[in-house]
């Protein structure tokens, strides 16, 4: 099979790197095929996807979330948040500039994403 960099790779596959098998369970950790040992993989890392095991099914593909569901997830996130920040036991100074530095953190991924 053919190599490809780590962060190509969807979670759940297995592949060869640095000679161990390993299973990708995150956009940056692999864990062994037995569930041990953990590690990071750098994204460009070049490994050797393998075939699923028979009977194993193949990982899952993400399913593409439309802008205005993403949109709605984020705005009720951002409420929780907000919700948080006012029960913290901060004083009113306190709670105003967190949550200032929540609403820009929340218009930059926005607007990254294209939403608004």
């Amino acid at each position: 099979m053919a190599h490809m960099k780590f962060s190509l790779l969807p979670i759940g596959q297995r592949f060869r790197y640095q000679g161990k098998e390993y299973l990708k369970i995150s956009p940056l950790q692999a864990q062994l095929p037995d569930g041990s040992g953990r590690r990071l993989i750098a994204r460009s890392a070049v490994v050797e996807p393998l075939e699923a095991d028979d009977g194993e099914a193949p990982p899952p593909t993400p399913r593409e979330i439309p802008l205005p569901e993403l949109a709605q997830a984020m705005d009720r996130l951002g409420a929780e948040i907000a919700d948080i920040v006012t029960a913290s036991g901060l004083d009113a100074a306190g709670v105003e500039r967190t949550l200032g530095a929540i609403r820009k953190a929340f218009l930059r991924a926005r607007r990254s994403l294209r939403i608004d």
